[in-house]
């Protein structure tokens, strides 16, 4: 079970919360999960039969790891 520690919650005029603020190690904790369930989705689509086209997945890894790397700067 992923453990992360609580966020500190950024709210509007009218109390609304906005954002959320949270440790790195949370943060990160975060991000590896969404990427093992886009990797769990991405599996489901092979087996569906509804995989990416070479290219279009080379692209799309390229894309993610650059994200990556501006979030990391």
């Amino acid at each position: 079970m992923i453990q992360i520690k609580e966020p500190f919650f950024i709210l509007d005029k009218d109390g609304n919360q906005v954002a959320a603020v949270v440790d790195i190690e949370s943060y990160n904790t975060l991000l590896d999960a969404v990427e093992d369930l886009n990797d769990i989705a991405a599996a489901e689509s092979v087996e569906r039969g509804k995989a990416l086209p070479f290219d279009d997945a080379v692209i799309e890894i390229e894309r993610m790891v650059a994200e990556r790397e501006r979030n990391a700067a």
